[in-house]
C-alpha cells in the first residue's frame, strides 16, 4: 500500500527546477537543496538528485550573473561529495 503524504510534491526534476526558479521563496529552496548535496548523512543517490535539481533550478533563472554565482556555490557543495561522484561532475559557467 502506497502512502500519499498530504504536503508531498511529485514531479520531474525539470518541472521542479522550474517551479523553484519561479517561487517567491527560491532563496530558501536554494539553501535547502545545497545543504542536501552537502549532507553526509543523506545517501549518495539523494545527494545527486539534489545536485540535478539545483542544476535544473539554476538553468531556469534569467539572470546570468545569478546563475554564475550559483555555480560557484554549487562547486563548494560538490566538494563534499565522495571522490567517485565529484570527479565525474563538470560544471560550466554561463
Amino acid at each position: 500500500m502506497k502512502i500519499q503524504r498530504k504536503n508531498h510534491y511529485y514531479g520531474s526534476i525539470g518541472r521542479l527546477g522550474r517551479a523553484i526558479s519561479e517561487s517567491k521563496n527560491k532563496e530558501d529552496f536554494k539553501t535547502q537543496i545545497l545543504s542536501m548535496v552537502e549532507d553526509k548523512e543523506l545517501d549518495n543517490y539523494n545527494r545527486i538528485l539534489a545536485y540535478f535539481l539545483f542544476v535544473s533550478y539554476n538553468n531556469y533563472l534569467d539572470n546570468k550573473d545569478e546563475q554564475n554565482e550559483n555555480i560557484k556555490q554549487l562547486e563548494t557543495s560538490i566538494m563534499t561529495l565522495p571522490d567517485f561522484l565529484k570527479d565525474k561532475i563538470k560544471l560550466k559557467q554561463k
